[in-house]
């Protein structure tokens, strides 16, 4: 989950159904916060950074962001995160928690069952 690009170099980013298959999520966000522009003033992050993130949403029902990383077969995967190229299953309850925990800040849209799209700023961590 390293992108090759420096740090602080990007005022947005847009990251469309791709975090449900990164199997190190947290390393994931970090690195997107990483290349997310800082404010020239002092160290803390821009609001003037934005990523604008998407992922599905499995069941209303869900409570937790469920892990199936651990999952080898196809049929397994489909049946914990709903696609057999996923490793993870997101749940709207905990998601924007997630995203939180690695310096993001949320303005947050969510579309229940589907996607999320949520816009974020990098907060200083």
């Amino acid at each position: 989950s390293q992108l090759s690009l420096p740090s602080h170099f990007a005022n947005g980013i847009i990251i469309l159904h791709v975090l449900e298959h990164v199997p190190n999520l947290d390393d994931a966000l970090l690195e997107l916060k990483r290349v997310l522009q800082k404010n020239k003033d002092d160290d803390s992050a821009s609001t003037a950074s934005w990523m604008i993130v998407e992922v599905p949403f499995l069941s209303p029902s869900q409570t937790s962001t469920v892990d199936c990383r651990d999952k080898t077969t196809d049929e397994d995967r489909i049946t914990c995160a709903g696609q057999a190229d996923h490793v993870w299953a997101f749940c709207q309850h905990d998601f924007e928690q997630r995203l939180q925990q690695a310096g993001f800040q949320s303005c947050r849209n969510v579309i229940p069952m589907v996607t999320a799209a949520i816009v974020l700023s990098p907060t200083a961590v």
